[in-house]
């Protein structure tokens, strides 16, 4: 591609998609997911950018795992969560962060503890977002 050409795309206009979290009210598409140079993330449907940013939150076992942990347990201590996987706390707390600033999971401080729990508004529609593009995908 020559010049600016920016391929099918570039004069497709999307709105402004609705944030999934309070993160998204400062910065609605960018996340670590989309920190890249150069990014095009922007000119696809805004949908999709949310579904993406979602299923990259899921893309670790970690993640997974801490979803199912919190899904099971309940609310849980930085200090449990540190003890069910074999990682560093300060890799632990990455995991914590994106999840939050996805908006899967909250936190809350009962001094000295932190406490994380399950989303279920916005894991709930995480589900739906992504059963509704498999269901694109598969009919």
């Amino acid at each position: 591609m020559s010049g600016n050409q920016e391929g099918v795309y570039q004069n497709k206009q999307f709105p402004h998609p609705i944030p999934i979290s309070p993160y998204f009210y400062a910065n609605p598409l960018k996340t670590k997911f989309t920190d890249m140079a150069f990014s095009k993330a922007h000119l696809f449907d805004p949908s999709d950018q949310i579904t993406s940013v979602f299923a990259k939150a899921l893309s670790h076992p970690v993640r997974l795992d801490i979803l199912r942990t919190l899904s099971s347990k309940g609310p849980c201590t930085v200090e449990y969560l540190s003890f069910q996987y074999p990682i560093s706390k300060s890799t632990l707390s990455q995991h914590l962060e994106l999840l939050r600033k996805v908006g899967l999971i909250k936190f809350r401080i009962n001094h000295p503890h932190i406490i994380y729990f399950l989303d279920t508004q916005t894991f709930s529609q995480c589900q739906t977002r992504l059963q509704e593009f498999c269901k694109k995908i598969y009919n």
